[in-house]
This record gives structure tokens, C-alpha cells and sequence, in this order.
């Protein structure tokens, strides 16, 4: 079985959207138009480093440029059998599934990025530890968060990725310590808001309201859940993941491990990005796995159709 995988924030690169267009044609210049048209902007304008530093250009265009890139595969003969999304990337999975219209979901993206750059447009943001597990990352977090410097753990992206969040300094604070302590390399993410904390609740608040009037069908591929890292073709509880996982970790070595049992034997992501890709090559040795950022079109569609032949 063959998954997409679907990036969230911390993917994006300066030029993305046009690498999009360059490489991946009309399936991407119709969804970049299409975007523009609903959102009344035009994305393009957006395309920029500058531009990336904020939260609501940079999640509109990771989810337009996702989006595209399964609308290229599928173009070509590259069918998903199950589709995953970190973080932001769960909107355009749920796209790619036939769960939620592109037009809802794309302004549900733009209401939730507007809203977690409005609740903390300064001083906060997230860093990654790799080396750690979540029990070890989850002391350092429990001996360093305080009211005035607040600090969580915010994704458990494989046993030894692990993503804080919180306020600047706490993030700064605490890499130090996972170096201390033994982690291999730590850093801080392109990300200036705290993910997936219950810093975001009134965030998660307004989107489950939002959602409440968006219709959201039954998948018809399964979809792996950001929250509890499961899959699911239940169209509450996609609704519910949606809106809720905003401020909750992300718990998506579960997810991938949810798909690899199901049967997934080929992880494909979307751009931007590769950071998905090369996590399922290290947790799945006998799986294949790549990015279309790195492989380009041709070559992810080869080896699904290889996978398929398998």
C-alpha cells in the first residue's frame, strides 16, 4: 500500500510555490489559482523569504503547494492507499482523501493560522531534539517550564525526535539541557508560535467551531489522526482531529506506525519538504520512502508503480 505523507510548518522555503509550478505544471498552477481566487489574494505575491516569516503566509502555501503535489501524482497514476498530515498537513490530507472540499479546508487553514499568529505573534516558537526519548525530553521540559516561561512537549515525531514548545528561552533553555544530557543535535524550527500545546486551546476553540460548519465526508482512504495517532474514516472524529490537534502533540511516529501495520510499504511526501520522507526511511527499514522535493515527479510515480508491482 502506498501513503502520501503531508508536510506541516517549518517545511517551507522561500520560492516554493513557484519550484511548484516549475516542476509539477499544471496541476499546480490550477490549485495556486484556485487559492488565490477563494483566499482573494495572490499567493505568488506571498512566495518569499520575507513573506515565510509569518505564520499565516507560510501555512496557505505549505497547504497549496501539498495539495498540488498529490493533485501532480495522482495526475500521472500515483493512487494512495492512505494519506497522513503533520500538523497543518492534516487539511490537505484530509483534501487528498475526499474528506474535506479544497475551498472549506482552505480557509479553515487560513482561520487557524490567523488566529495562532494573533495569540502569539512574538517571543514564543519550537526547537527539535534528536537523540532523546519523549520520557527523557519530557523531564527536561518537566524541570524547566514555569508560568512566567511556559514549556510542553509538542510532537513525538519518532522514538528519539522529539519537538518542544513554549516560550523562546524555555526552548533555548532546554536544548541545552537535551545536549547535556546526551541528545546528538537539537535545534530551533522555522515555527515562531507554540504548536500543539494548550497554549493554543482558544485556538483549537474557534476552529471546532469553524468546522461545525464545514461538511466533512467519509474518507475514502483511511487518514492516520494527529492526536492519537490512529487511522480513521469516521468523519467526527476527522472533524474533532482537526480542530482539537492544534493544541496537542502530535504524536506522528504512531500515525506512520498505524499506516506501516495497515500495510504501507511505500511513504511518498508532498513539498515541500523531506523531513517526513527521510523519518519513515529510518523507522521502517524495509519499506521505500521519498520526498518529491528530492526524487522530482517522474521518480515518485516510478516507484509507486514499482511498489504497486511488489
Amino acid at each position: 500500500m502506498i501513503a502520501f505523507l503531508f508536510p506541516g510548518q517549518g517545511s517551507q522555503a522561500a520560492g516554493m510555490l513557484a519550484d511548484c509550478e516549475r516542476d509539477l505544471g499544471a496541476p499546480a498552477t490550477s490549485t495556486i489559482d484556485d487559492a488565490s481566487k477563494s483566499l482573494a489574494h495572490d499567493l505568488r505575491a506571498d512566495d518569499t523569504a520575507v513573506a515565510y516569516r509569518s505564520t499565516i503566509a507560510t501555512q496557505r502555501a505549505i497547504f497549496v503547494a501539498s495539495v498540488a503535489t498529490a493533485r501532480a501524482l495522482v495526475a500521472a497514476g500515483a493512487m494512495p492507499g492512505a494519506v497522513a498530515g503533520h500538523s497543518v498537513g492534516a487539511f490537505a490530507a484530509a483534501v487528498v482523501a475526499d474528506a474535506l472540499p479544497f475551498d472549506d479546508a482552505l480557509q479553515l487553514v487560513d482561520l487557524r493560522a490567523r488566529a495562532m499568529h494573533a495569540a502569539f505573534p512574538v517571543a514564543f516558537g519550537m526547537g527539535v531534539v534528536n537523540g532523546l526519548t519523549e520520557t527523557d525530553v519530557a523531564t527536561i521540559v518537566a524541570g524547566l517550564s514555569t508560568a512566567t516561561d511556559p514549556l510542553y512537549v509538542a510532537n513525538v515525531n519518532g522514538d528519539v525526535q522529539i519537538v518542544i514548545a513554549g516560550t523562546l528561552t524555555s526552548v533555548a533553555r532546554a536544548l541545552e539541557f537535551a545536549i547535556a544530557e546526551g541528545a546528538r543535535c537539537t535545534r530551533i524550527l522555522d515555527v515562531p508560535v507554540p504548536s500543539h500545546t494548550p497554549l493554543m486551546d482558544d485556538v483549537a476553540k474557534r476552529l471546532a467551531f469553524a468546522c461545525k460548519s464545514v461538511t466533512i465526508r467519509k474518507p475514502r482512504i483511511p487518514i492516520a489522526t494527529n492526536i492519537d495517532g490512529r487511522l480513521t474514516r469516521e468523519p467526527d472524529r476527522l472533524r474533532y482531529d482537526l480542530a482539537a490537534s492544534v493544541a496537542r502533540p502530535v504524536r506522528w511516529a504512531d500515525a506512520t506506525r498505524a499506516l506501516y501495520e495497515r500495510g504501507v510499504r511505500c511513504f511518498i511526501e508532498m513539498r515541500p519538504g523531506h523531513v517526513l520522507a527521510d523519518l519513515a526511511a529510518i523507522a521502517f527499514e524495509d519499506a521505500r520512502s521519498a520526498s518529491v522535493e528530492n526524487v522530482g515527479l517522474a521518480s515518485a510515480v516510478a516507484l509507486v508503480a514499482r511498489s504497486i508491482e511488489k
